[in-house]
């Protein structure tokens, strides 16, 4: 009776916990080190984007003034919310304080990384991480740019097409996401005597910040001007240990059977600006429009 009296009501996770899942978010994720999180209140927002800039005009004295033909598009920033849990053996909230901070250690770990691949899920592909399809509420995707490099096989080859190809779109490329399978050919790199061509690496080539990790298909590489990503956490990260009922509808119960639910949520605002700020590097299979030097 003693221990079922720990688990009759929800428990808040430790607040350093709180904290480490989002700092890893952050340092991990390829997004978010290439764009910055943008401060955000909760809902749809609307952001108004120009297309082009206006020019200024001399007026003489007594000259009319003319108007400024320019392009304006208004993007949204929508609200997406997301949760990931874990069922595990209640008795860990039993245990004595060193070992619960072992088990806490373990839970946070796995849920972290759903958090991270989640928001490069989206960002990059529009996809619900769980199902791994569309997701309805994204309504674009950095991988539905139309500025498409075919890769060649020479890392660096592709990443200069990329580059010349976002300037073309009348934007900066500021920074490049990679494979690591990509970026490793950058890395390893070596002229004729054997010294590597790029001592920093992916890091800095062509004066852009870089991030490497895992990009699934036929993605190899996105060079881009990142600011038009916008991302920011609307809502929080609550964690919370569930002591019964079935809060991940398997038709489980919990009580019934020795164990507690331990739940994390959040709410993402996410939009992209403009896709022309982004070329894709894709292996022959997938550059369905190919720009080339």
């Amino acid at each position: 009776m003693a221990n079922e009296a720990k688990v009759q009501k929800n428990i808040e996770m430790p607040a350093k916990f709180v904290a480490e899942v989002w700092k890893n978010v952050q340092s991990e994720a390829i997004l978010p080190r290439l764009a910055g999180a943008m401060p955000q209140t909760f809902g749809k927002s609307e952001i108004m984007v120009l297309k082009s800039t206006p020019k200024a005009e001399i007026v003489g004295e007594g000259d009319a003034k003319t108007g400024s033909e320019i392009e304006v598009v208004t993007k949204e920033v929508i609200p997406l919310k997301l949760h990931t849990g874990i069922r595990v053996s209640q008795e860990f909230l039993w245990g004595e304080k060193e070992r619960k901070m072992v088990i806490y250690n373990e839970i946070v770990e796995a849920i972290k990384k759903s958090l991270v691949d989640a928001l490069d899920t989206i960002g990059f592909y529009g996809l619900n991480p769980k199902t791994g399809t569309k997701a309805t509420q994204v309504k674009e995707s950095i991988s539905d740019a139309t500025t498409v490099v075919t890769a060649t096989g020479n890392s660096d080859e592709d990443i200069d097409n990329a580059y010349k190809a976002v300037i073309a779109n009348r934007y900066a490329p500021r920074a490049i996401a990679a494979d690591t399978s990509f970026a490793a050919d950058i890395e390893l790199a070596r002229d004729k005597t054997g010294h590597r061509l790029y001592p920093n690496g992916i890091n800095g080539y062509l004066g852009m910040n870089a991030a490497t990790g895992v990009l699934d298909g036929d993605i190899k590489a996105v060079v881009g001007d990142f600011s038009s990503f916008k991302w920011g956490v609307q809502e929080n990260i609550p964690l919370q240990v569930i002591p019964y009922g079935d809060p991940d509808n398997t038709g489980r119960d919990l009580a019934g059977h020795n164990e507690v639910f331990v739940r994390a949520e959040v709410v993402y605002g996410v939009g992209i600006m403009d896709l022309d700020a982004f070329a894709l590097i894709k292996d022959a299979t997938g550059a369905s429009e190919t720009v080339t030097d």
